[in-house]
């Protein structure tokens, strides 16, 4: 439970309104402040509406805690809440579906998903490309360079950055900057790959086209299409096939394609780390050493993340050799306290509440509630809780 509430959390997201323990896992969740009526005067648009957002929270927790189930039936059956088995309960935590669709349409623009209209202001849902359209930029399909490469047909298999896999690649790129729907590229890298004097199979150049429709990438580089150009143009034409300076853009690379992680990913690691950990403890007790080795992460770097963050929070107990020292995270230490039931419970979450003013609701929510049932433990929240 802790570390669900920390994923939440950590990815600016609310905590859910019910989580639920089951024997094969834990059910989370989001509940509407009222009924969402389906009809079919949109295409049951408000069904498909709800999918997406249903797909975009499993992704969020996907991306941080293990086994989370993301094919089962968005409108399957449920476990029936009871007294055994709710762990976490807000009553009054609950959500508007506008809110959750703004949240997942940021999602699906993050990820370049494909869109659809929504309910709601206008009926209109951004697309992935429109963040950046200050002015309209052209088409990269339409420009002639894109012409040039997609009539080749000597296109070398040896060549790295100039061979057949990287012109299928660069040209469904192209095409999905264009906002040509992936069956539309599918068939025309299927028509480009047979027109190749030694092309690739099927299922080699499908992959590459799912591979530049996956979102990571924006558009075609220009470091590819000029080496392509001066590989396979025609002599003398490379120059009339640049696009305009102004359309190219540097993108964000991958944490994996970077030599040097950004500290907020490191706070995530961290975060993720003490949560899967916590054993429904609220503070984690390790040396520098241990915990730097435990995540990878070099001393400097964890000292500048727990200078920056306000999602971590430390304890030193001792001076020298001996000095313990304490982790922790806002979900580590609600947890705790739901635990605990009428004046205690009440105290440690005023107490948070001081500490974390910015969890107020959900603190001054779980105070009147008794919804839970969950194993107490014998830790002292007070004695671990860090100086604040």
């Amino acid at each position: 439970m802790t570390a669900i509430n920390d994923v939440a959390l950590n990815a600016g997201f609310g905590v859910p309104t019910m989580i639920l323990q089951t024997t094969k896992g834990y059910q989370v969740y989001y509940v509407l402040d009222k009924a969402v009526y389906v009809t079919n005067k949109k295409n049951y648009i408000a069904i498909k509406s709800a999918k997406r957002i249903s797909q975009n929270l499993r992704e969020m927790f996907a991306e941080s805690l293990p086994q989370v189930d993301l094919t089962c039936n968005h409108f399957g059956f449920f476990r029936m809440p009871s007294e055994e088995n709710i762990i976490m309960f807000f009553e009054e935590n609950v959500y508007s579906f506008k809110e959750l669709q703004d949240w997942s349409k940021r999602q699906d623009d993050n990820k370049g998903k494909e869109f659809f209209v929504i309910p709601g202001e206008n009926n209109v849902i951004e697309t992935p490309f429109s963040k950046n359209k200050a002015v309209e930029q052209p088409k990269q399909v339409e420009e002639a360079w894109f012409k040039q490469i997609i009539n080749c047909t000597n296109i070398a298999p040896q060549q790295t950055k100039a061979g057949r896999n990287n012109a299928i690649f660069t040209l469904s790129l192209a095409c999905f900057q264009s906002e040509v729907s992936i069956k539309e590229t599918l068939d025309m890298m299927d028509q480009f790959n047979s027109n190749l004097e030694q092309p690739l199979d099927h299922a080699e150049v499908r992959g590459i086209v799912m591979s530049a429709y996956s979102g990571k990438y924006q558009a075609a580089h220009k470091d590819y299409i000029e080496r392509l150009l001066q590989t396979y143009a025609t002599p003398g034409q490379v120059n009339s096939f640049r696009s305009p300076a102004a359309f190219w853009r540097k993108h964000k690379k991958q944490r994996e394609d970077r030599v040097r992680s950004h500290w907020h990913e490191w706070e995530a690691d961290i975060i993720a780390f003490l949560s899967m950990n916590s054993k429904n403890k609220p503070v984690l007790y390790f040396t520098q050493k241990e915990l730097c080795e435990a995540i990878n992460i070099p001393r400097s770097t964890l000292n500048t993340v727990l200078k920056k963050s306000n999602k971590i929070y430390k304890t030193v107990e001792g001076k020298g050799k001996t000095a313990k020292t304490g982790f922790s995270t806002i979900g580590m230490l609600i947890s705790f306290a739901l635990r605990e039931k009428g004046q205690k419970r009440e105290s440690y979450l005023s107490y948070l509440n001081e500490l974390f003013p910015q969890m107020g609701n959900i603190l001054l929510q779980a105070k009147n509630n008794s919804a839970m049932a969950e194993e107490t433990v014998s830790y002292s929240l007070i004695e671990g809780l860090p100086a604040g």
